[in-house]
């Protein structure tokens, strides 16, 4: 697969590619024995004697093409996905318990993972994933403040038209919706997509996601595993 954006001539590239890869066949990769990757909860810390204990919360996400996979950007940005997100506010910009934190999405073919970062002093482990999780569970009360919900939403669009503005990035795209939904999705059927998401989509998907068996924490510095054990 080849994906070209920019100012060129389709008749001569396509002349051009034809030439360089026209004998080359596709193939599909092989699916034998392959199965679903399991979650296992739990807590791994591993000891090290640095300036800051680093956590990391992993939550189960959703595949690539989920239908709910935009309702999971938006809580992922109204959780830590920004500067204006909750987590920022709480535990940094409120609290000063932590110098880097944020949340981030991981998305495959058959699975995912939201995932929450923190970097604080050993001594504020506990009472930092405490908040989080605090953070989390408000949004199983669908909790949203207001006016968070359109915020957020203009957040990504926004993020989406901007990060569209040079070739490379158009070429980017070009290829991944080739490659994850086998056709060009044009950015307005995203917009509008995003645009139907409603506080009860985010609601219900916490339900789902944000439960104890699903949900693996790591970390590294100076703590014991007691000192989170329980937290989850």
């Amino acid at each position: 697969m080849i994906a070209v954006a920019g100012h060129f001539d389709h008749h001569i590239l396509i002349d051009t590619l034809s030439k360089a890869f026209g004998r080359l066949q596709a193939t599909a990769p092989p699916l034998n024995g392959r199965s679903r990757p399991t979650i296992t909860p739990g807590v791994i810390v591993r000891k090290k004697r640095l300036a800051q204990a680093h956590l990391c919360l992993g939550i189960k996400g959703l595949p690539r093409n989920h239908q709910d996979r935009y309702a999971l950007c938006l809580l992922n940005a109204m959780l830590g996905g920004s500067v204006s997100s909750r987590l920022f506010r709480e535990i940094r910009e409120k609290r000063g318990l932590a110098y880097s934190i944020y949340s981030c999405l991981s998305n495959f073919e058959d699975v995912g993972m939201l995932t929450i970062y923190a970097a604080t002093r050993a001594a504020e482990t506990a009472r930092v994933m405490t908040l989080i999780m605090k953070e989390l569970r408000k949004f199983h009360a669908g909790a949203l403040e207001t006016n968070e919900l359109r915020r957020a939403k203009c957040h990504i669009k926004g993020t989406l038209v901007l990060g569209l503005e040079s070739p490379s990035s158009r070429m980017t795209k070009l290829a991944k919706d080739e490659m994850y939904s086998r056709r060009d999705v044009p950015l307005q059927e995203i917009m509008t997509a995003i645009d139907r998401v409603t506080p009860f989509d985010i609601k219900r998907l916490s339900h789902e996601l944000v439960d104890k068996q699903f949900q693996t924490m790591t970390a590294l510095g100076p703590l014991s595993r007691q000192t989170l054990q329980g937290i989850l």
